[in-house]
């Protein structure tokens, strides 16, 4: 799930030129799934991937 998650928000976030823009998009995108996940699968994969972005 994970790893079908980081294809498809790489996928999204490659074709966008400016620089700030996919990131944007990909934590838009994880934070949508992790909704979707509910509260417990949705939070860590906020965490883990979310704050990972930021740092990038």
């Amino acid at each position: 799930m994970f790893l079908v998650l980081n294809i498809i928000s790489g996928m999204i976030a490659i074709p966008v030129p400016a620089i700030g823009v996919p990131f944007v998009l990909q934590n838009m995108l994880i934070m949508m799934t992790g909704g979707f996940l509910g509260k417990k699968y949705g939070t860590f994969l906020w965490i883990k991937y979310g704050v990972m972005t930021l740092f990038i």
